[in-house]
C-alpha cells in the first residue's frame, strides 16, 4: 500500500510542475570536460568557482578533485581526477572513470572556459537569491522573527556581497598561516618603502607620519566645538583621496546644502577665498583658477548627500547602493554624528547617550563591511570652553563614551587663542589624536586658514 501510493505521488503532474532551480547541464558538463581535457587551463577561470557553484553533486564531486590536484600543483586529468576520487571514496558517486571520459567528449572548446564558467557561477547566484529571499519570507512571517528594519538591514548586506563578489562570509575561518603570509607581505612592503602613505593623507605631513593614513576598516572621530573647523578639515582629506588618489569619496552632509560643500572644496582647490566665491565677485586670475578647480574637482570621484533626517539605515543603504555602482568606496565622510537622529525632547540622557552608541558602532561594522575608512565627525560638549585650559578631552566627547569606544582613532580639534590661552597667530589650531588603536598619541600644531577652507602644517607655513 505505501510503496503503491509512493509511486502514484512521485508521478503525480504536481511534482512534474514544480521548476528546477536555475542551472546549465550543458555548462557544467563543457566546464569539466575542458578542464580534464587541459588540466592546464585551470587557473584561467573567470569568474573562479568554487565546488558549492555546481548544480549536479556529481559534478560537484568532480570540481572539488579538480580544485584540489590544481592547488597542490598536480595535473588533474581523467586518470588523476579518477584515482583521487576513488581513493577518497567517491567513485560511484561521480560514475566513475565512465562518466569522466563522456565529459571529456562533450565539451566544444577550452577557448569558451570562461564564458562557461560564468554561466555556472550566473545559476549559482540564482540559487542563492532563491534562498536568501526564502529565509528571509520565512522570517518575516515569522512572529518571533526580527523587525523589518533588521531583516531589510540583513538582505541588502547578504545581496550586496553576492552581487560583488567581493567580500566573504565575516563568520568564516581562515587559517594562522594563510593570515600571516599577508600580515609578512604587508611588513615587508612598509620596509621598502617606510614613507609611503598606505591610507587616505590628510595633508597635514606629520599627521601622517604617525597614522599612515585613514586606513580601511578604520572608524576615525573627527571631534571640535562649532566654527573650529572639523568639517573644512574632513573635506579636505576627501578632496584629497578623490583627487591625488583616485579612490571614490561618499560625503552625507547633514548641516549643508550640496552646493556649499562644493564651494568650500572650490575654494580649497583654486585657494580663491570664500568670500568672493559666495558673492561671486572675482578677479579674471581668480575665474581662471575657479574654472580649473572645477575641471579638478568635476573628474574627480567624489559623492554628497545632503538629504536631512538620515538615519542609520539610509545611510547603509545609500552606500550599499554606491559601492554597486562604482565598486570599492574609498573614503565616505560623516558630517555630523549628533544630527543623525532628530532630537526626542522627552528622551533621557542615558537613553541618547545608548541611541549615539548604537550609530557609532553601526558605522564602524560598516566601515569594516566596505572595507573603508569612516570620517565621522562629532561634536564636543560645553564642558570644554569652562575649562580654565580649553583643552578638550575624550570624556568630552558629547552624549556617548561609546563614541570612544568604537574609534580607531580620535582627533580632538581646538584653539587656544580662541581663548586668549596664548600670543601668536589667532588660526593656530592643534589636532590632538587623542586615540590610536594602533600607535602612538600626538598633539600637532597647524593653521586653518578658513577663507580658503585649508589646513596646513605650523612649521611649513613659517618657512
Amino acid at each position: 500500500m505505501g510503496e503503491t501510493f509512493y509511486r502514484w505521488f512521485m508521478s503525480a503532474p504536481i511534482i512534474d510542475s514544480l521548476p528546477l532551480p536555475p542551472h546549465s547541464p550543458e555548462a557544467e558538463h563543457a566546464l569539466l570536460g575542458a578542464l580534464l581535457a587541459n588540466p592546464e587551463s585551470f587557473h584561467l577561470i573567470e569568474p573562479p568557482l568554487e565546488p558549492g557553484d555546481f548544480y549536479n553533486y556529481a559534478n560537484r564531486l568532480i570540481y572539488q578533485a579538480i580544485f584540489s590536484l590544481a592547488s597542490q600543483g598536480k595535473p588533474a586529468d581523467v586518470l588523476t581526477v579518477s584515482d583521487l576520487l576513488r581513493e577518497i571514496g567517491n567513485e560511484k558517486e561521480t560514475g566513475g572513470l565512465e562518466y569522466l571520459n563522456r565529459l571529456t567528449e562533450s565539451y566544444a572548446s577550452a577557448a569558451n572556459l570562461s564564458e562557461y564558467a560564468r554561466i555556472v557561477k550566473d545559476k549559482a547566484l540564482k540559487r542563492n537569491l532563491i534562498s536568501k529571499l526564502a529565509q528571509l519570507e520565512a522570517e518575516v512571517n515569522s512572529d518571533r522573527g526580527a523587525s523589518s528594519e533588521d531583516l531589510l538591514d540583513r538582505v541588502q548586506s547578504e545581496f550586496l556581497k553576492m552581487g560583488l563578489g567581493k567580500n566573504k562570509d565575516a563568520s568564516s575561518f581562515e587559517s594562522s598561516g594563510s593570515i600571516l603570509d599577508g600580515v609578512i607581505d604587508e611588513m615587508r612592503s612598509i620596509a621598502d618603502s617606510p614613507t609611503e602613505i598606505r591610507g587616505c593623507e590628510s595633508g597635514i605631513e606629520q599627521l601622517d607620519d604617525v597614522t599612515r593614513g585613514f586606513r580601511p576598516g578604520q572608524l576615525v572621530v573627527i571631534a571640535a566645538r562649532p566654527g573650529i573647523g572639523k568639517t573644512a578639515f574632513a573635506l579636505q582629506v576627501a578632496r584629497r583621496t578623490a583627487v591625488r588618489q583616485k579612490k571614490p569619496v561618499a560625503i552625507f552632509a547633514l548641516e549643508m546644502t550640496k552646493n556649499e560643500v562644493l564651494k568650500r572644496m572650490l575654494s580649497s582647490e583654486s585657494e580663491v577665498e570664500m568670500e568672493s566665491i559666495d558673492g561671486a565677485q572675482m578677479t579674471d586670475t581668480q575665474w581662471s583658477r575657479i574654472y580649473q578647480a572645477q575641471e579638478v574637482l568635476s573628474k574627480a570621484p567624489i559623492f554628497v548627500d545632503s538629504s536631512s533626517e538620515l538615519t542609520l539605515m539610509r545611510i547603509k543603504t545609500k552606500l550599499r547602493q554606491l559601492a554597486a555602482q562604482v565598486g570599492n568606496i574609498g573614503l565616505v565622510v560623516v558630517d555630523y554624528l549628533q544630527l543623525l537622529e532628530q532630537e526626542d525632547e522627552n528622551a533621557s540622557a542615558d537613553l541618547r547617550s545608548i541611541q549615539i552608541g548604537v550609530l557609532s558602532r553601526g558605522l564602524k561594522l560598516l566601515a569594516k563591511e566596505l572595507n573603508a575608512p569612516v570620517l565621522l565627525l562629532s561634536q564636543l560638549n560645553r564642558q570644554v570652553e569652562n575649562r580654565p585650559n580649553h583643552t578638550p578631552l575624550l570624556s568630552d566627547l558629547r552624549e556617548s563614551g561609546s563614541i570612544e569606544q568604537d574609534a580607531d582613532m580620535v582627533l580632538l580639534l581646538y584653539s587656544k587663542a580662541k581663548f586668549g590661552q596664548e600670543q601668536g597667530d589667532s588660526r593656530t589650531i592643534y589636532m590632538d589624536l587623542a586615540k590610536h588603536r594602533n600607535g602612538r598619541l600626538e598633539v600637532f600644531s597647524t593653521i586653518f586658514k578658513g577663507e580658503i577652507q585649508r589646513f596646513e602644517e605650523l612649521n611649513a607655513w613659517n618657512q
